[in-house]
């Protein structure tokens, strides 16, 4: 979770930066069509002063007064940039030579806000490729750190949901199936693993013994109950008996075909 809050304030960061370069060029774009007028320098000169990171580096210092609508402004810009991107056009000594201690330069102001005046207006082409190009890098990093942001926390968000779907399924499969008695394999409280579904059949009941089939009994066996019984009782057993003698009797074997069939 650090790292992708890490990633967000970056990605603001950058962002930032992308937009105030956007605003600069759109400033310096505005001056192209501001009025001009004629100023006095008042100060001109070359200065040594610390630049980024700390490295020592050649500033020019200005100032110019003008007149606008019968009031007097002073004024000290350049370009329209801002920042060190005002360095970019125009290095220190260019512009010393080019605007002496009490010479006079035309100066373009603004005629909404005639306090803001530049000496360079407008905006290079080589000036719109550097600062488009960087406001697309800049766009770019944004959108790769907010992806890492995003990504982590997705991350940490479905870690969480993992472990509680794993956790009711264990609950649920220890609940609806049932259990001979404890396994090895079930998961541990608090473990990070996901559980391993355990399946415990209970054994199927053996079928039923199947009926006893009754001895074989050859015919002559069955003749002679057969007689047995009509000896004893020949009159009232005598149609049961006659059924039994035709279940029991084994079936005829076909009779072989004579001589004249064969011959025809």
């Amino acid at each position: 979770m650090l790292t992708s809050v890490v990633c967000l304030i970056l990605a603001a960061i950058v962002l930032a930066g992308a937009g105030g370069t956007a605003h600069t060029l759109y400033q310096q774009h505005r001056t192209a069509a501001w009025p001009s007028t004629w100023a006095l320098v008042m100060q001109s000169d070359i200065r040594r002063e610390p630049g980024i990171l700390g490295i020592p580096a050649n500033r020019h210092q200005l100032s110019y007064e003008y007149t606008v609508g019968g009031r007097p402004y002073i004024g000290s810009r350049w370009t329209g940039y801002v920042g060190p991107i005002d360095t970019t056009r125009d290095g220190p000594d260019t512009r010393a030579k080019a605007a002496h201690l009490l010479d006079e330069v035309k100066v373009f102001y603004d005629p909404a806000d005639p306090q803001q005046a530049v000496i360079s207006p407008g905006v290079r082409t080589h000036e719109w490729a550097i600062g488009l190009t960087l406001i697309l890098a800049m766009v770019l990093l944004a959108l790769r750190l907010l992806r890492d942001a995003w990504r982590t926390i997705a991350d940490a968000f479905g870690a969480v949901d993992r472990r509680a779907a794993a956790a009711d399924e264990h609950d649920r499969t220890h609940q609806l199936l049932p259990s001979n008695g404890p396994s090895s394999t079930d998961s541990t409280p608090g473990s990070m693993a996901p559980p391993v579904r355990t399946f415990h059949f209970n054994a199927p009941p053996a079928p039923p013994p199947a009926p006893a089939r009754p001895p074989h009994r050859s015919p002559r066996a069955v003749a002679d109950d057969i007689l047995g019984q009509l000896a004893s009782d020949p009159l009232d057993d005598l149609p049961d008996l006659r059924k039994a003698a035709q279940r029991t009797r084994p079936p005829r074997a076909p009779r072989p075909p004579r001589r004249n069939d064969r011959a025809a």
